[in-house]
C-alpha cells in the first residue's frame, strides 16, 4: 500500500542537494536503491544522476509530491553523511535537526539488516581429488569473496579429520579476534554420504557438528551475527527427470544423502545445493552448477541484493536449466533453511 505523502510544494531550486559531496551522494543513492516499493529507485535510473541536483529531479519526476518524504527517509538511513548538523536543504523539501540512523537500522515496517561494516570471515573446503571441474569452482568463489571483503582460510583437498580440525581453528580464531565481526561464511565442497562430507581420503564429518561449533554457546563472538554454511554435494541418488538434454559433457554426481535439519540456532542460514534425497550435479568442464550460477548471480546483483533474494535467483536459473547426467537428463533444485532475523546484504552504500 502506498504512504500517504505531502501535498506538492514549490518547485526546488537549481542548487538544491548540491552540498552532497561524491561520497555521499553515493550513499545516498545506495539508500533510494533499497527502499520499499513505491518509493524505491531503480538503480538503473540513479546511475544516470550524476549529481545532486539531478537526483533530485529524478525524485520529483519518479515520486511526484511522495519525493520530500521518501528524500528525507533516505538520508536519515544513509550512515555517516559528512553534513554537520540540520540538513542544509536550500529546497525546504526536509525538516531540520533529524538524526541519521546507521545502515542496519530501518523503519518498522522493513525488515531489518545485519550490521556487515565489520570483519567478515569465511572457510573456503574444497575437495578437488576425484572431482573433476572442482578447481574452476574453487576460483570463481575466490574471486566473489574478495569482492565481497571478506577474510578466507582455505581448506583445500583435507583428508576427513583435517576438515574439523580446521573449522575448530577457524571458530576459535573468530572466538579470539579483538575486532567486532559482522559474519562468518563457510564452503563446503565434495563428495558425502547418509549426512556426513567426506575428505580426499574418503573419511567423513558429520555436518551436524560442523554446525554446532558455531552456535551461540560455542562461538560467543558470532551471537546474534550471520553464520552461511553453502554445502555442494549430493544429499541422496533420486534424479528428477527433464525433457531433452543440451549438455554433452556428462555430470557427475557427490553423494550426502539424509542430511540432517538445520540446529535449533539463531542467525543460520545454510544452502544445500540440492533437495534431500537428491543428487547435486558437477560439469567436469564448468564445475558445480550451482556454483556456476553462483557465479552469475553474484556477478550481476551480488553488491545489491539481500542474500535470500540472490539464491532465489540462483535455484531460479538452475530450475530452468535441463543437466545431462549418466541417468539421463537432471533437474536441479536447491534448497535454502533459514534462521536469520534480519536481511543479509554483502554490499556496502558505495557500491550502488
Amino acid at each position: 500500500m502506498a504512504r500517504a505523502g505531502p501535498g506538492p510544494g514549490p518547485p526546488p531550486p537549481a542548487g538544491a542537494l548540491a552540498w552532497l559531496p561524491p561520497q555521499d551522494l553515493r550513499r545516498l543513492k545506495f539508500q533510494l536503491s533499497y527502499l520499499p516499493a513505491p518509493d524505491r529507485i531503480p538503480a538503473g535510473l540513479l546511475a544516470q544522476a550524476a549529481d545532486g541536483p539531478a537526483l533530485l529531479r529524478l525524485l520529483q519526476a519518479h515520486l511526484g509530491e511522495r519525493a520530500p518524504t521518501v528524500l528525507q527517509r533516505a538520508l536519515e538511513a544513509a550512515p555517516c553523511l559528512h553534513v554537520p548538523g540540520p540538513y542544509p536543504d536550500p529546497s525546504n523539501l526536509l525538516p531540520p535537526g533529524n538524526k541519521r540512523k546507521r545502515l542496519d537500522q530501518c523503519d518498522e515496517d522493513e525488515p531489518k539488516r545485519y550490521d556487515m561494516s565489520k570483519c567478515r570471515e569465511a572457510f573456503l573446503m574444497g575437495v578437488k581429488k576425484g572431482r573433476s571441474g572442482a578447481t574452476e569452482d574453487i576460483e570463481k568463489l575466490r574471486k566473489h569473496l574478495a569482492a565481497f571483503r571478506f577474510s578466507v582460510q582455505e581448506c583445500i583437498d583435507p583428508d576427513g579429520k583435517v576438515i574439523l580440525q580446521d573449522l575448530r581453528e577457524f571458530r576459535d580464531k573468530i572466538n579470539g579476534s579483538p575486532y567486532e565481526m559482522s559474519c562468518c561464511l563457510v564452503i563446503l565442497m565434495s563428495h558425502g554420504v547418509n549426512g556426513f562430507i567426506k575428505g580426499k581420503d574418503e573419511k567423513v564429518v558429520d555436518l551436524e557438528e560442523i554446525f554446532k561449533l558455531f552456535n551461540n554457546a560455542n562461538c560467543p563472538n558470532l551471537r546474534e551475527k550471520p553464520k552461511i554454511f553453502i554445502i555442494q554435494a549430493c544429499r541422496g541418488d533420486r534424479t528428477d527427470g527433464g525433457v531433452e538434454a543440451f549438455d554433452n559433457v556428462p555430470e557427475e554426481m557427490d553423494d550426502t544423502s539424509n542430511v540432517k535439519r538445520l540446529p535449533t540456532t539463531s542467525d543460520f542460514f545454510i544452502v544445500y545445493s540440492t533437495q534431500k534425497g537428491h543428487v547435486s550435479v558437477r560439469n567436469p568442464l564448468m564445475g558445480s552448477r550451482m556454483i556456476e550460477a553462483m557465479d552469475d548471480v553474484f556477478s550481476r546483483y551480488g553488491k545489491k541484493w539481500q542474500l535470500t533474494d540472490l539464491f532465489t535467483k540462483v535455484n531460479d536459473e538452475l530450475v530452468h536449466r535441463d543437466f545431462y547426467g549418466f541417468q539421463g537428463i537432471v533437474k536441479v533444485t536447491l534448497e535454502m533453511q533459514s534462521t536469520l532475523t534480519r536481511a543479509v546484504y554483502l554490499g556496502s552504500e558505495e557500491d550502488l
